[in-house]
């Protein structure tokens, strides 16, 4: 069973540890009348754990895919007819450990928090302890950046969206729990947007000129949370369920 810290000690932490220009950041924005672009926060999917298909894809049906994405997908849902269950765990990657990618952590049953900052937006996962970094100082990805696993992301302000580019992304995670496959041509463009005091709404578009044959994507929304993010690691619970896991063989 997990213990969640009690949300106070969050913010006190959160508040010792700000730097002076995300305080001047959140400042300048008050007296601006922006306080609509304050994400900071800890949000989890609608429905939480009990999100059901709402977790597993962005779309209702099946994306739209080129012929060897499309074979992936098929060979990942073999024998699966409910479209909303998730793929074949032996051909998930994260079934191994892998990590999830900056799309699928987005719709997992675990919290993440938005840290607001003047240069950098960072997104802090619960699952795997990841983390986004959205650069607000950065209008371009650059040339010399390796493929990672999330990516480089370079963000903007449109009105009181806040605009993520992602891309440089390394291929092999899935994109979604029920097995849609993407290339290291993916980009991904996000629009966050805080509806209330209380919901936020992230809505995703997909690139993939050699995955996909033509752009998609989805929305979702978020509750805002009063408990802390914790750590959870995947390989970690498998070990302590008697449980090692290890990729296939070629």
């Amino acid at each position: 069973m997990r213990i969640r810290i009690p949300n106070w000690m969050g913010v006190l932490v959160l508040a010792l540890t700000a730097a002076p220009g995300m305080q001047a950041q959140t400042a300048t924005q008050d007296a601006a009348g922006n306080s609509a672009r304050d994400l900071s926060g800890v949000w989890l999917l609608g429905g939480g754990m009990s999100a059901g298909a709402g977790g597993r894809r962005f779309l209702s049906g099946d994306p739209p895919l080129q012929t060897e994405a499309l074979a992936k997908y098929r060979a990942a849902r073999e024998g699966i007819d409910d479209p909303n269950q998730g793929g074949l765990d032996r051909l998930d990657p994260s079934f191994y450990c892998f990590p999830p990618g900056p799309a699928r952590s987005m719709i997992m049953p675990f919290p993440f928090e938005i840290v607001p900052g003047s240069e950098v937006i960072y997104i802090l996962f619960e699952f795997n302890s990841g983390v986004r970094r959205i650069y607000l100082n950065q209008q371009e990805h650059p040339d010399d950046y390796p493929e990672t696993w999330m990516g480089h992301s370079i963000g903007r302000w449109d009105g009181d969206a806040l605009v993520a580019d992602t891309g440089l992304l390394r291929e092999g995670p899935w994109l979604d729990r029920v097995g849609t496959p993407y290339s290291d041509a993916l980009r991904i463009v996000e629009r966050f947007r805080r509806l209330g005091p209380e919901t936020l709404e992230v809505a995703f578009e997909f690139h993939d000129e050699k995955a996909f044959t033509e752009p998609w994507g989805g929305r979702k929304q978020y509750a805002l949370q009063t408990f802390g993010v914790m750590e959870y690691v995947q390989c970690e619970e498998h070990l302590q369920m008697g449980q090692p896991r290890q990729a296939p063989r070629p």
